[in-house]
């Protein structure tokens, strides 16, 4: 068990294939991660920091338990916790590339069908964004929104399971015809965020929506 960060501002996240120990404030900017205490490695809830600063955003025991020093019952002895969450099995945390959902229609934004096909065809190949979608989830375990973090799959359960837009990070309409698409070049964004993106002018960047958003909260 960790003991190194002993303190509830803090939590382990399953990130890349393996538990890491992170804050409690980064973790809840990115609410499709699974997370554990970092001491019993039992289930918690990440707490947002109060107004003012009153409070600290923190991690709390649900349920309690009385063998955690990080809690409110403990009694001493540190032990396990009965509920602990524990690493996901590797064949619950892949996503073939057969069971991304491809449903992104770029040629709805204002770029136009045409700059949209020349795009398609400077792909390396047809399925890049289902390469990248399924390269993310390999990763990190989940499909999260860049810019707001939604995770279709926990918002929708399986209705939502594979589903993520692509959106590309240089604006069809600024292509010379000579570059190809690569897996970096897409930022995975829900629908909502993907509208927005396009409704700059010039268009925003992820990075820009993502400050905007946060600021609006």
């Amino acid at each position: 068990m960790a003991t190194n960060l002993h303190s509830n501002s803090y939590c382990e996240a399953w990130v890349k294939g393996k538990w890491v120990s992170v804050s409690v404030e980064s973790a809840r900017t990115r609410p499709a991660l699974s997370v554990r205490c970092l001491e019993c490695h039992g289930p918690i809830v990440l707490m947002r920091a109060g107004r003012n600063n009153t409070t600290r955003a923190h991690a709390e025991h649900r349920p309690g338990h009385s063998g955690c020093s990080l809690g409110h019952y403990f009694d001493g002895t540190k032990t396990l916790h009965p509920q602990q969450i524990t690493t996901p099995a590797v064949t619950t945390n892949a996503l073939p590339e057969n069971e991304v959902v491809i449903e992104d229609d770029e040629s709805a934004f204002p770029e136009g069908t045409v700059k949209y096909k020349q795009h398609k065809y400077l792909e390396r190949d047809g399925a890049i964004s289902r390469r990248a979608k399924a390269q993310r989830f390999a990763d990190t375990g989940s499909l999260e929104c860049e810019v707001c973090g939604t995770d279709f799959a926990i918002r929708y359960g399986d209705l939502g399971r594979g589903f993520i837009e692509a959106h590309h990070k240089i604006p069809v309409s600024q292509l010379a015809g000579t570059k190809k698409t690569k897996v970096e070049d897409l930022a995975l964004v829900c629908s909502n965020c993907h509208r927005m993106l396009h409704r700059g002018d010039p268009l925003l960047s992820v990075e820009q929506l993502k400050m905007a958003y946060v600021a609006a909260r």
